[in-house]
């Protein structure tokens, strides 16, 4: 893994640095249609002047003369747009992830937890311009319970003191929002979110099973990951059954096929006796307090399908190592290698519920960010969010709507919509430019003619040469 890691940043680094060494200060993109996101229309023709990293001037083409020395991109036929962003993201090699990422147009993220030391670094890297990539906004570790999941990148929490501590040194860390997690005590995650408050960091992540979604939503907590509620009648959840026990019993037993089918036997009846009426108000408690949902469809997909996908000649892969491809497989991997029929069957049903679900949520008014949960099995940096988007619009929003969950969204969530989620005047030079329009048809984002990097050119040419490098790496690789 070394040897490919530094091969990889070898090559990428020289091609970071080649480009800035070519591109001007100021850049003119002329004749394009610039895309509204916002649900006005179109505005074609246009010339737009990027300097410094930062959208100079709009004008119509022709209207305004293009400064002598700039470099000039004919955007004739073709549709701009800002930068999408994945708000749901893992790095594990930046050296592999991050050209993957810009080639893909995904030129923002925020990663939901990694190893400090690295995580920071890599943002660093990437603000000072020493490294090309996307924007990042960070966690750091995440904020788990007493026996994290991943330990090697959580703070173990025990207590509501040591839920305070935790977020003290996150700030101290340099931080951007806190992430906590399934195992947190309602002591510890309560404590956690005085201590955020306190301290000035947002927080957000996963809900633990000590409190309930509206409890996190009332608290401030500012989006909640992976899927969407669906709740049962209050009737039901005062007369279920007591638990089983059958996590115990496949920890005593080793048969760990008893944990898959547990979980089926519990989410059936759960959907069995599903509430409409107070799942809608569960949403509605969401929408009073803008707390965000991000549902990482295409990881959940992945799951639930990944008996075909598996099978499926992806030509993503060649871009994936040997060794990670055959984690990937579902009798390898830790979250499918013990599943039951039965629970292929319950995953397969929720999918289609939480389908229906989202749409239902969407036309109430609930916000929704794009995030993929790279680098989980059959994800890949970048591609994935064009099939998050795409999931979307299977779910019923429309290419615009879907869009603005990777634009407009994240720039509000994350308080900068002064400098990106729109192209316009004085926002940063982070903008892709399409060959058809995304608005028609939503798969039209994979259609990139060239990407701005606060403000740096790389054509089609320049982004076909990163992918060639990184699927060169992968096969290094054992």
């Amino acid at each position: 893994m070394k040897v490919w890691l530094i091969a990889t940043f070898l090559t990428l680094v020289p091609i970071a640095r080649s480009r800035q060494a070519i591109s001007s200060d100021t850049l003119a993109i002329t004749h394009v249609t610039i895309i509204n996101l916002d649900g006005g229309p179109s505005q074609p023709e246009m010339t737009v002047l990027i300097r410094a990293g930062k959208i100079l001037t709009i004008v119509k083409t022709g209207q305004s003369q293009i400064p002598q020395g700039a470099r000039q991109l004919d955007g004739t036929g073709k549709f701009l747009m800002p930068g999408l962003w994945d708000m749901h993201v893992h790095v594990l090699t930046p050296e592999r992830d991050f050209p993957m990422f810009i080639a893909n147009g995904v030129l923002g993220e925020r990663n939901m937890g990694g190893v400090p030391k690295e995580v920071f670094q890599w943002r660093a890297d990437v603000a000072s311009g020493r490294v090309l990539g996307p924007r990042m906004v960070a966690c750091g570790p995440v904020v788990d319970g007493p026996h994290p999941a991943h330990p090697e990148h959580a703070i173990s929490v025990s207590t509501a003191d040591d839920g305070r501590r935790a977020v003290q040194s996150l700030k101290q860390m340099g931080a951007d929002f806190v992430k906590v997690y399934d195992g947190l005590s309602r002591d510890a995650y309560f404590a956690v979110v005085q201590e955020s408050k306190r301290v000035g960091l947002p927080f957000a992540g996963h809900v633990p099973g000590s409190i309930t979604q509206e409890e996190a939503s009332n608290a401030g907590q500012r989006s909640i990951e992976h899927g969407i509620a669906i709740l049962p009648s209050l009737d039901y959840e005062k007369n279920k059954p007591a638990p089983t026990g059958y996590f115990e019993e496949a920890m005593r037993t080793k048969n760990f096929s008893l944990i898959p089918e547990g979980i089926a036997k519990e989410g059936n009846a759960e959907l069995d006796h599903f509430s409409p009426q107070r799942t809608e108000e569960l949403y509605r408690t969401f929408i009073r307090n803008g707390t965000y949902l991000t549902p990482t469809r295409v990881v959940d997909r992945g799951l639930t399908f990944i008996d075909d996908i598996s099978k499926q000649d992806d030509p993503r892969l060649q871009y994936v190592p040997a060794s990670m491809r055959e984690d990937w497989k579902p009798e390898n991997g830790m979250l499918t290698r013990y599943r039951t029929p039965g629970y292929i069957a319950f995953r397969k049903r929720r999918y289609d519920m939480t389908t229906r679900q989202i749409l239902i949520a969407h036309r109430l008014g609930v916000l929704f960010l794009a995030g993929t949960d790279v680098s989980a099995a059959y994800t890949y940096p970048g591609f994935s969010l064009h099939d998050e988007l795409a999931l979307f619009v299977e779910a019923g929003f429309t290419p615009l709507e879907a869009l603005r969950t990777a634009t407009v969204n994240p720039a509000q969530f994350l308080g900068m919509t002064d400098s990106m989620g729109s192209v316009e005047v004085g926002k940063t030079g982070d903008l892709v430019v399409l060959d058809a329009n995304p608005l028609v048809d939503i798969s039209n984002t994979k259609r990139i003619s060239a990407v701005i990097v606060a403000g740096k050119l790389l054509k089609r040419s320049d982004l076909d040469s990163v992918l060639r490098e990184v699927e060169a790496a992968a096969k290094s690789l054992k």
